[in-house]
């Protein structure tokens, strides 16, 4: 395996590509229902005591995960796209560059699921608490206190 530079950036930028797009297409295959059920969080589990609401962190960070799963996907391809630029094929092995783009794509989307999981861990470090109000449009359960 003797690749040059232009060998590395065509392969960083494939990889990159590739494991953006299949990072996306997991997000958007998800089963309907679990989909359905974390884009309306809000209105799931959701209790009114003394006037405010309890949104649980591990609730939001479930929540969150795929957005920024999805961010960190378009910033693979824009890298991708940006690393691009320099890179073209001078290896007149392709079948040892393959195998080297789908070990770096593999890399990345195991990368990609850990880091969106720890983003979102820690922007929700804790519950967050708000004050309820009828213009919210959430459906919620009264407890009396």
């Amino acid at each position: 395996m003797d690749f040059k530079f232009v060998d590395w950036c065509y392969i960083i930028e494939i990889s990159f590509q590739l494991a953006g797009s299949l990072l996306l297409i997991v997000n958007f295959f998800e089963d309907i229902e679990k989909k359905v059920m974390s884009n309306y969080l809000i209105s799931q589990d959701v209790f009114v005591e003394g006037g405010k609401i309890t949104l649980t962190k591990e609730d939001l960070q479930k929540y969150a995960k795929p957005i920024y799963m999805n961010r960190i996907s378009f910033l693979y391809i824009i890298v991708g796209y940006i690393v691009g630029i320099f890179g073209e094929i001078s290896t007149e092995n392709k079948i040892c560059m393959g195998v080297t783009i789908v070990v770096m794509m593999l890399v990345l989307i195991k990368s990609g699921l850990k880091g969106s999981d720890v983003c979102a861990r820690h922007r929700f470090q804790e519950d967050v608490v708000k004050e309820y109000k009828a213009s919210m449009g959430i459906d919620v359960d009264f407890i009396e206190l």
